[in-house]
């Protein structure tokens, strides 16, 4: 190439009619961007006291949490219970955590056949059942279960929610696991 420039075409200018509307619609944009910030004041005044405008900063995190605690539940659950196949009772180990907004119930049903073997009492927050009997006679060995555990509402409406958790259920015959049970205490609701 030589030391020359090269030469290229001159471009082609916009119509006068394409630069006014260009330019128009350029000034309409920002009429109406200034409009909004100047008025921007006056649409706060506008807004009206409510329940949303009284929830800001830690007040709407309270309520939040406050509705996020309410639909949460906790429990203490064994997933070994061990029963005796003799007597039909063992240790299940369930307990309704003092923080619940929600009454709990246990239930244990055996994955192989879809049976239900055991089912605890209505626990309010904070109670426990340490022992508990199947309800169904089982021979000794593993059952691979599914802990179904319900919250209950408090005022008898029904069930809130249902969890489930896999257990493995042993049933032993070797030794009696209500032989363990405190002197005087029958299986069932412990405190």
């Amino acid at each position: 190439m030589s030391a020359q420039t090269e030469k290229f075409p001159k471009a082609k200018r916009c119509s006068g009619k394409w630069a006014y509307a260009i330019c128009a619609a350029v000034l309409v944009a920002a009429t109406v961007l200034l409009w909004r910030y100047i008025r921007a004041p006056d649409l706060e005044k506008e807004v009206k006291e409510g329940p949303a405008t009284q929830l800001v900063g830690e007040g709407l995190s309270q309520q939040l949490q406050k509705g996020a605690d309410a639909s949460m539940f906790r429990i203490i659950l064994s997933t070994r219970p061990t029963f005796d196949a003799q007597t039909g009772t063992g240790t299940v180990m369930i307990q309704n955590d003092n923080g619940n907004h929600a009454d709990m119930q246990v239930e244990f049903v055996l994955d192989a056949t879809g049976e239900r073997v055991y089912q605890s009492a209505v626990l309010s927050p904070g109670d426990e059942e340490m022992y508990g009997k199947l309800s169904a006679q089982l021979a000794p060995g593993t059952y691979s279960a599914t802990a179904y555990i319900h919250a209950l509402s408090l005022d008898g409406g029904g069930t809130i929610g249902t969890m489930e958790s896999g257990i493995s259920l042993s049933v032993t015959g070797a030794q009696s696991v209500s032989a363990q049970t405190p002197a005087g205490k029958e299986a069932g609701n412990l405190k």
